[in-house]
């Protein structure tokens, strides 16, 4: 199953959870009502910014949001940016923007917008990265 199906199917199983319709998760986290519908028809992907959105709304970590554990463990706790991370674990397995590029497929420009600060990737791109540098989303993200 691919990271949209499996974020879709979580998010469906939260919202039954939670007994919380689409549009009230719009009115609670300001996401368009029209992407939370594409999202649960599998026609769009997220960005991070809006799975952290929803992580906090449900209180559920990253992973367990996009179906990578079952376990939900809910970092609230941020030691530092996504950028600031990417560029840590970078540096801290000596790894450039090149081969980071040749190894994952994500294109170098991406990549230096990430460290920048300048947008956030999208969930099938922060899996990569994740999955990469072998820790959760979370961490990534700057949760610990």
């Amino acid at each position: 199953m691919d990271n949209l199906s499996k974020f879709a199917d979580v998010i469906n199983d939260l919202l039954l959870e939670h007994n919380i319709k689409p549009y009230n998760l719009y009115k609670s986290t300001g996401i368009s009502l029209s992407v939370i519908h594409y999202w649960l028809n599998k026609t769009r992907v997220p960005s991070l910014k809006n799975l952290i959105k929803l992580s906090d709304f449900f209180k559920c970590s990253l992973d367990y949001l996009t179906g990578r554990t079952e376990k939900n463990i809910y970092y609230q706790k941020v030691t530092s940016t996504f950028n600031e991370r990417l560029k840590a674990l970078m540096q801290t397995q000596g790894v450039s923007y090149r081969k980071l590029s040749k190894d994952t497929l994500i294109a170098v420009s991406n990549l230096t917008r990430f460290t920048n600060g300048k947008v956030y990737p999208l969930l099938n791109t922060a899996v990569k990265l994740a999955d990469y540098f072998s820790c959760s989303l979370d961490y990534l993200i700057g949760r610990d």
